[in-house]
C-alpha cells in the first residue's frame, strides 16, 4: 500500500460528510476576527485551492461528475480573495459536489477535535451457550499503539470466554474509521488469503487487502475459527471501514447477515495531507469480496428486519440450528507466518 497517501475507509458520519455542523461551529471559530491578509496569505491560499483541485481531479472516483472548466476558475478567483476558511469551505463543497457521499475535508482543527475523542473497545460476551458476540466499534485513528491496543483487547476478550462454537460479530452502530484494526481483530475467521480489494475505475489490478500483523502483541496467537459459523449483525450506522469490514466477511463459508441495509459508505477514501496540514479525504476506490464481487450502496443483510426489531434472537437462532457438530480442536491455529500476511 502507499506510504504517503494511506488508503483508508473512513467515516466521519453525516456532521462532517453531510452537513458540515461540526465543520462550520469549529472551523468558523478559528477563523474569527482574521480578516486582513497578506499577499503571501492569498497566494498560499491558492495554492492550496490548486493543490485539492489536482487531487480530486486526478483521484476521486466521481470527478467527472464536476464541469472542471466553469468550477476551476470560480474556484481559484475565490481563494485569491477570500479567508482560509472561505478556502476550506468551497472545498468542502467541491468535494460535496462528487455526490459520492464519502470524499471530505478535515482541517488542523477538526483532527484535534477528533484526537480528543474517547477511544471505544472490542468486547465480547456469551449469548447463549456455545454462542459468543465479538462487538467492533468504529476506531477513528490512525495512530499504531492505539489500533494495536485495540486488536489486543477484542482477540483477548474472545479468548476468555469458554469454548465457544459460533460467533455473533455486532457491527451495529461502528460508523468506521480505519478499516485494519477491525480486519486484524477479525483474523481468526477470516483466514489468511485476500480478504478483499480495492479496485478503481480503469484497468488496473485491484489490491488485495491483508491483515496488518504489526498490530499483534508479541507473542500472539490466531486461533483457526474460520469453519466456525457466523452471523453478522448491521443496520444504518454500519458505515465505511465498519462496511469493508463487512465485505471481508462476504463469501466466507457458514455466515449470514441480519439486520437492515447500511449506510452506504462502500468505497475507499485515500487520504492526502495538504499544504496547510488539512486532510483531503477522496473517495478513490471500490470495495470488493474475496470473490472479486464489487459492492455499491448500502449492503443488504441477508435476514431484513425492521428498525424496532432486534436481529440478535434471530441470529442466535440461526447459530444454534448449526451447533450440533463438533467444534475444531482448541490446539488449532492459523500458521504464525501466514496470519496477517
Amino acid at each position: 500500500m502507499p506510504k504517503k497517501h494511506t488508503l483508508v475507509a473512513v467515516c466521519l458520519g453525516a456532521a462532517l460528510v453531510g452537513g458540515g455542523g461540526i465543520y462550520a461551529t469549529l472551523h468558523s471559530q478559528l477563523w474569527h476576527g482574521r480578516a486582513a491578509m497578506s499577499a503571501e496569505d492569498h497566494a498560499a491560499n491558492q495554492k492550496l485551492m490548486a493543490q485539492a483541485i489536482t487531487l480530486i481531479r486526478q483521484h476521486a472516483l466521481q470527478a467527472g461528475r464536476i464541469d472542471w472548466a466553469t468550477q476551476e476558475p470560480k474556484l481559484m478567483a475565490l481563494a485569491a480573495q477570500g479567508n482560509r476558511h472561505q478556502v476550506h469551505r468551497a472545498i468542502h463543497l467541491l468535494l460535496r459536489s462528487l455526490e459520492d457521499g464519502h470524499s471530505f475535508l478535515m482541517p488542523p482543527i477538526l483532527q484535534q477535535a477528533m484526537t480528543q475523542k474517547a477511544v471505544a473497545l472490542p468486547q465480547a460476551r456469551m449469548v447463549a451457550p456455545g454462542i459468543g458476540v465479538l462487538t467492533l466499534p468504529g476506531l477513528m485513528t490512525g495512530n499504531t499503539e492505539t489500533m494495536a491496543h485495540y486488536v489486543h483487547n477484542a482477540l483477548a476478550a474472545m479468548k476468555a470466554l469458554p469454548t465457544v462454537h459460533a460467533w455473533v460479530i455486532d457491527l451495529r452502530g461502528n460508523t468506521g474509521g480505519t478499516m485494519w484494526p477491525m480486519l486484524t481483530a477479525l483474523q481468526p475467521f477470516l483466514g489468511v488469503r485476500p480478504l478483499g480489494y480495492f479496485s478503481k475505475a480503469d484497468a488496473s489490478p485491484p489490491t488485495p487487502w491483508h491483515t496488518k500483523p504489526d498490530l499483534y502483541a508479541p507473542g500472539t496467537t490466531i486461533p483457526d475459527w474460520t469453519a466456525l459459523p457466523v452471523a453478522v449483525l448491521q443496520d444504518a450506522h454500519t458505515a465505511s471501514a465498519a462496511e469493508a469490514t463487512a465485505i471481508a466477511l462476504k463469501g466466507r463459508p457458514g455466515t449470514r447477515f441480519f439486520g437492515t441495509p447500511t449506510h452506504g459508505q462502500t468505497t475507499a477514501n485515500r487520504t492526502f495531507k495538504l499544504m496547510d496540514g488539512s486532510l483531503l479525504m477522496v473517495a478513490a476506490s471500490y470495495e470488493q469480496d474475496r470473490t472479486h464481487k464489487t459492492y455499491t450502496g448500502p449492503l443488504q443483510p441477508d435476514v431484513l428486519t425492521t428498525n424496532q426489531t432486534d436481529p440478535l434472537p434471530l441470529a442466535v437462532a440461526w447459530l444454534q440450528a448449526l451447533l450440533p457438530g463438533p467444534p475444531p480442536s482448541a490446539a488449532t491455529t492459523l500458521p504464525a507466518t501466514e496470519a496477517g500476511r
